[in-house]
């Protein structure tokens, strides 16, 4: 141990105390020892046998690396992400025993070492730089497994990356390459190839060569065929081409009897072919964002698939064959022109979500209550005015949306789903609800917006595990006594609504941490709104309220407060305990004047005072430290108050100056900072 010397509670050689002292000083940071060196590692280094084993450099504003790193001549793993190197030493050659170099997120234009060394590499990780081009010497990293150098300006493939016969894992996203160069088939161990947002618009048949690979990812370029050598890669378990220009598949996909995964979405499909119902294997099927009018009878075959998305496309109706899918676990089928399911459907036991949004289906056959694992059924916008009785079977039912349809009244099957819990019947026509609501017990979100409902009944309250309700406008006058029970709400939305009072017992609603009251008939709030100690979002606007209650101020969490278009006079001295606001909003109000307190809102952001009748402001407006904006435009100033000049955080101040003799002199001081002043 005589030549290990002590640092950062480390024993670790002279030579390599150096080093770091040097990268240090550097970034101006000291290093700290860790157990395990990650990518987002700040000035850390770990150490294995008494030497300096990995180093973690991200976001250390670092624009080049000193020559004596070549003293690390054990260091494993380098993480050097986000800096902003350029280059790199050309000693970086001499750390023989580097196994993996981590260089996102920099300026790099050259990487050019003599790469002959780095004989012990697996993984190099280049992406985001400026690369124009890659080095021929490149090939010298024999031992090379992972490369990923995407995000940068390649343009051509670099055939030097053909020669890596090691390489399993190669990332070329967003490169704007056109072409492959047919020597790509030369990398024969190569497992996950990501070519993804790149200007590709066709694949070599070599591409057949590439016997090991088990994922491709072609997504976001311009393919507009692909090859039948295509169905030769038998390992290929993933093949994703979403995006592209595709409109028809070779016949050999059929043989892809690895396949588990096809992403197909975002291309211009109007059937699919045939031999697709090969794919014994396939787990999950992406057509959606096609022009598909219809399946083949076949797609029955696909006996393994868990998962079909078919959404927004043309298809009028489902094959016959598609109830022998019977591990499907979730189908999306939303916007299609289809008028009816196949009985058929109900042969799909092991489903947990079906989703028919925008289809033009009137009416739910009975066999739907026949999925007895459905979670998830969603028949937004379909034209439905009312449910089959069956509904009540599907006792796992957790999720239901009947929004945009033409309900006048709940279906009373709703009543025996005990699971539920998200009910969605917004954009619908109820003008009523019934008692049994407050059988529906494990409800955490119900939305009723939208509708012509006047009155809620009192078995509401019965919905304890409630969290969030949504009852926008509607015809609500008042609400239910029973209300104040549900106490686990956390987000109460009564937007348009024609609701004069608040009863006392709002204040019990402890966990509300949203409650928006915009554009009712309020002309007061409850004395006991300052018992809601939890809220974070308030929004009284569009009331007729006068004057706000003292309790207002025990509000210490709320972040948001939005009282615009009100009647307000005056402000309680309390909201200065108003601690936490980030926004407060009083536009269109009837205020003369501002308490002093005000100036005790250390968090707020942003003020809006226009459109009132203010004469002047408190001189504590200057201890708003955190403002960024002030709204004082339309009022009666003549004067500003000195401390104004005090706002160093302000950005941006709206102000009308007609009823200023002169150009007010604590502006002329913030205009010179930079202040952008709208008249």
């Amino acid at each position: 141990m005589k030549d290990k010397i002590s640092f950062r509670m480390a024993q670790i050689p002279q030579s390599e105390v150096d080093v770091l002292k040097q990268l240090e000083d550097q970034a101006g940071k000291q290093f700290q020892l860790v157990d395990n060196v990650d990518y987002d590692t700040q000035m850390g280094f770990s150490v294995k046998h008494n030497k300096v084993g990995s180093i973690g450099l991200y976001n250390c504003s670092l624009s080049h690396l000193p020559e004596s790193i070549a003293n690390l001549s054990s260091i494993k793993k380098l993480y050097m992400e986000c800096n902003t190197l350029s280059t790199l030493p050309n000693s970086l050659k001499d750390l023989r025993n580097l196994e993996e170099l981590y260089l996102k997120f920099n300026h790099i234009t050259d990487f050019s070492p003599n790469l002959k060394n780095f004989s012990s590499l697996r993984i190099l990780d280049l992406s985001y730089n400026s690369l124009m081009n890659i080095s021929e010497s490149l090939e010298n990293l024999s031992s090379l497994h992972n490369l990923d150098i995407s995000y940068n300006p390649l343009r051509v493939f670099p055939k030097s990356l053909c020669r890596l016969r090691s390489l399993k894992f190669l990332k070329m996203i967003e490169t704007q390459i056109s072409a492959l160069p047919d020597s790509i088939g030369k990398l024969t161990s190569l497992n996950v190839l990501y070519l993804s947002q790149n200007f590709l618009n066709f694949l070599p048949n070599a591409i057949e060569k590439l016997s090991s690979l088990e994922e491709l990812y072609l997504n976001n370029n311009q393919l507009i065929s692909l090859p039948e050598t295509l169905g030769n890669l038998s390992s290929l378990r993933i093949l994703d081409l979403h995006k592209n220009r595709l409109n028809s598949l070779p016949k050999s996909i059929g043989n892809l009897y690895s396949l588990k995964e096809l992403y197909l979405n975002n291309n211009m499909f109007k059937n699919l072919t045939e031999s697709i119902v090969f794919l014994a294997k396939l787990e999950i099927l992406d057509v959606h964002r096609n022009w598909l009018i219809k399946l083949p009878e076949s797609i029955g075959q696909l006996v393994s698939l868990k998962k079909l998305y078919l959404h927004r496309n043309q298809l009028k109706n489902l094959p016959h064959s598609i109830g022998q899918l019977r591990q499907l676990t979730e189908l999306k089928l939303n916007n299609n022109d289809l008028k009816n399911l196949p009985e058929s459907i109900r042969n799909l036991r092991s489903l947990i979500s079906l989703d028919l949004t925008g289809n033009k289906i009137n009416s739910i056959d009975n066999f739907i209550g026949q999925l007895p694992l459905l979670k998830v059924l969603i028949l937004a916008r379909t034209q439905l005015n009312n449910l089959p009785e069956s509904i009540c079977d599907l006792k796992s039912l957790e999720v239901l949306s009947l929004s945009g349809n033409r309900f006048t009244v709940v279906p009373e099957s709703i009543r025996y789903l005990s699971n539920l819990k998200k009910l969605r019947l917004n954009f619908n026509q109820l003008r009523a609800l019934p008692e049994f609501f407050g059988k529906l017990r494990s409800l955490r979100e119900l939305s009723l917006g939208y509708n012509q409902l006047s009155a809620l009944p009192e078995s509401i309250g019965n919905l304890r595990l409630l969290k969030n309700l949504y009852l926008d406008d509607n015809q609500l006058i008042t609400l239910p006594i029973s209300i104040h029970k549900l106490e686990s709400l956390e987000s109460l939305s009564l937007i348009s609504n024609q609701i004069f009072s608040l009863s006392e017992a709002f204040g019990q609603l402890r966990a509300l941490k949203n409650l928006n009251l915009y554009g009712n008939f309020l002309n007061k709030l409850p004395e006991s709104i300052g018992n809601l100690n939890s809220l974070l979002i308030l929004n009284i606007s569009k009331n007729r309220i006068s004057h706000l209650p003292d309790s207002i101020g025990q509000l210490y969490l709320l972040e948001e407060f939005y009282a615009d278009l009100n009647q307000l006079s005056e402000l309680p001295k309390s909201m200065g305990g108003m601690q936490s606001l980030q926004i407060l909003e009083l536009f269109n109000n009837n205020l003369t004047k501002i308490p002093e307190s005000i100036g005790k809102l250390n968090s707020l952001e942003r003020l809006r005072l226009d459109y009132n009748n203010l004469t002047n402001l408190p001189d504590s407006i200057g201890q708003l430290s955190s403002l960024k904006e002030l709204h004082i435009n339309l009022n009666e100033l003549s004067t500003l108050p000195q401390t104004i000049i005090q706002l160093s955080s302000l950005k941006r101040l709206y102000i009308s100056l007609e009823k200023f003799k002169i150009f007010p002199k604590p502006l002329k001081i913030l205009k010179k900072r930079g202040l952008r002043i709208n008249r």
